[in-house]
């Protein structure tokens, strides 16, 4: 699996040997099937979006909307 994902994680595509961190084996929480190996951000990325799509989708939306339009007040 390494091998076939040219030893990156499978989403920030960061090589594990940078992060210097081992992968983390990455699987869906519903059939338990494995989908590929995650560096450990995006493992707990997944993780705390609970695999749903459309909060995912939400976030990408949310932060689109201020690469577009810069908020006035910075937090």
């Amino acid at each position: 699996m390494l091998v076939a994902q040219d030893f990156a994680c499978l989403i920030c595509k960061t090589g594990f040997a940078e992060i210097g961190k081992p992968p983390c084996i990455d699987h869906s929480h519903k059939t338990g099937a494995v989908r590929g190996l995650l560096c450990h951000g995006c493992n707990v990325g997944l993780g705390f979006f609970n695999d749903d799509v459309v909060i995912m989708q939400n976030a990408i939306e949310y932060i689109l909307s201020f690469e577009s339009n810069k908020p006035d007040v910075i937090i």
